[in-house]
């Protein structure tokens, strides 16, 4: 008899059961979900916009970033084959009892891959989609064996390191999740309702049958979300760079006029670090920016960009006092005291700008701003207090030597623990895509969005380490211990007018982190509508129910 191969462990997971871990190694897999992947730094945008200022943007790239990536391909070219997702050159993990290869359907899905015209920018969406990500569809095959008494248990060593592999080589350390008792436990609790619903006289028999249908169900959900990422890396739809004038640079950060011709009451936005601020001006028909602007207010935003070499050793307080403190000085310079208002991280900041300057800010407005990360946690990353969020504390401090010399944290790596954690999300919205037909509104905002969040802004690793141990780990800012520039910032401090907006379905920034920060403001206007993070930004219901309000109080500040 041939002796079976054994399955080697993947080192991301290391301990999912052999049938998962074999699916997992398909070479198609891991070329379509690389988790070695870690961008390069992004060079600043280079869009055709009125720069006043003599000085270039510092190390400029020689190699086009991804926004000129996307302004030279208006459309995927044919001829272009994809590097990202390549036939497999050897057959599927033969110790597998089963592949996704193995479906017909996946088969010719996988040759139109391959074949596929995808836009240069659009391959990374294949590094935020880890085989986490993946692995969340497939799971029901993967634990049916821990579902019935009369299944044989492959019964895996959980506690068995897996050897030096690939991720070694990369200067990575391996992913050796501690399964406690505790955490066997609360997947146990979790697998109960599947569980209690087995007859009591399920034969092996029966077992089989539906184990089988389990895993046709599970391919079939998969082929649906491959479908998705397909038909969003081909779509043709771009985003079309508008000109505007930029009114001040310092080093990558910029400021960015929205209305130059207005006499309007100015507003100061200030967006997250993390992503770039194109959220907020998603699409000329559908954009908050200009819908400010529009209602006669003149936003200014801070484009942040790619930190260059000086922003990367950058701590908050740094980005405070070197940057958001002399663009909030030149805004005033404009037309006096002015609005500040920023969004999801940036709000923070723009807190801390306006309890630092309270005599420059004429009145203060926080969009899904997090405060409290010991009780919802964050973007799905359980608070650092519980088993999982210790767990994921532990593994990042792990990375950090590794990640450290790059002087910055990739955003590629962040938002592959939000997927993490988060799977069924990014899986849902591409297999809902394939309904969409390619010409409509809805399936335009998807591309767009889904540009925007693979298009993020490496993290400064001096920031990147005060969020992570500050916020996320210390809870600093609900303990009204944490400091910018040698200041506590102290939400009852705040002496201007603040305008709170917190998103009832946010998921990101769960309204259960962001209603604390409200009740410490003293006299805050706190505006819930029930929408989600991004969608505030993007949802068809965002003018009406966030836009539009906010707008009015604004003018009443004015």
């Amino acid at each position: 008899m041939t002796e079976q191969k054994k399955t080697q462990p993947n080192p991301f997971l290391p301990n999912l059961p052999p049938q998962m871990q074999a699916m997992l190694q398909n070479p198609f897999l891991l070329n379509l979900f690389n988790p070695l992947h870690l961008s390069q730094p992004q060079s600043p945008h280079q869009s055709q916009t009125q720069n006043p200022s003599p000085n270039p943007s510092p190390n400029p790239s020689p190699n086009p970033s991804p926004n000129q990536a996307r302004s030279q391909s208006p459309k995927p070219n044919p001829s272009q084959s994809s590097s990202q997702i390549q036939s497999p050159s050897s057959p599927p993990n033969p110790s597998a009892s089963y592949s996704p290869l193995s479906n017909p359907s996946l088969k010719k899905l996988q040759e139109s891959l391959s074949q596929a015209a995808i836009s240069p920018f659009r391959q990374r969406v294949g590094a935020p989609l880890l085989p986490m990500a993946l692995g969340t569809w497939l799971s029901l095959p993967a634990v049916w064996p821990s579902l019935s008494e009369s299944w044989i248990k492959s019964d895996p060593d959980l506690s068995a390191a897996p050897k030096p592999s690939a991720a070694n080589q990369a200067g990575l350390p391996p992913m050796n999740l501690p399964l406690s008792p505790s955490l066997i436990e609360m997947f146990n609790n979790w697998l109960a309702p599947v569980r209690d619903q087995l007859p009591a006289d399920f034969s092996p028999e029966d077992a089989a049958c539906l184990q089988q249908a389990v895993i046709d169900e599970a391919l079939r959900r998969f082929g649906s979300f491959l479908s998705g990422v397909q038909a969003y890396q081909t779509h043709p739809f771009v985003r079309a760079e508008v000109p505007r004038p930029i009114l001040w640079q310092e080093g990558t950060t910029r400021l960015i006029d929205y209305a130059p011709s207005s006499n309007g009451p100015i507003i100061l936005v200030v967006p997250s670090l993390v992503n770039r601020f194109e959220i907020l001006d998603i699409d000329p028909a559908h954009s908050f920016l200009g819908f400010l602007a529009a209602q006669g207010l003149r936003p200014l935003v801070v484009d942040w960009q790619a930190p260059g070499e000086e922003e990367k050793s950058y701590t908050l307080s740094d980005y405070m006092t070197k940057r958001l403190a002399p663009l909030l000085a030149y805004a005033n310079t404009l037309g006096g005291p002015c609005h500040v208002l920023g969004y999801c991280m940036g709000g923070l900041m723009a807190l801390a700008l306006a309890l630092l300057h309270p005599v420059q800010t004429k009145a203060l407005t926080l969009m899904a701003t997090p405060w409290d990360f010991g009780v919802a946690g964050v973007a799905g990353v359980p608070p650092a207090d519980t088993e999982l969020g210790s767990v994921f504390l532990k593994y990042a401090e792990a990375w950090a030597p590794s990640l450290e010399p790059l002087g910055y944290l990739p955003p590629d790596f962040l938002q592959a623990v939000f997927t993490g954690f988060q799977p069924l999300q990014v899986l849902q919205k591409f297999a809902r895509f394939t309904a969409f037909s390619p010409e409509t509104e809805e399936a335009r905002r998807f591309v767009l969005t889904e540009d925007w969040l693979n298009d993020g802004v490496p993290l400064a690793w001096p920031v990147a380490m005060e969020c992570l141990r500050e916020w996320y780990g210390a809870n600093l800012t609900a303990r009204t211990a944490w400091r910018v520039a040698g200041t506590l910032i102290d939400p009852r401090e705040i002496k201007v007018p603040t305008y709170v907006l917190v998103a009832g379905k946010d998921r990101i920034v769960p309204p259960a982190s962001a209603l604390p920060l409200a009740s410490l403001i003293r006299g805050a206007h706190v505006h819930q509508p029930e929408i989600g993070h991004i969608g505030l930004m993007t949802g068809d219901a965002a003018p009406h129910m966030v836009w539009k309000p906010l707008v009015a109080w604004l003018l009443l500040q004015s």
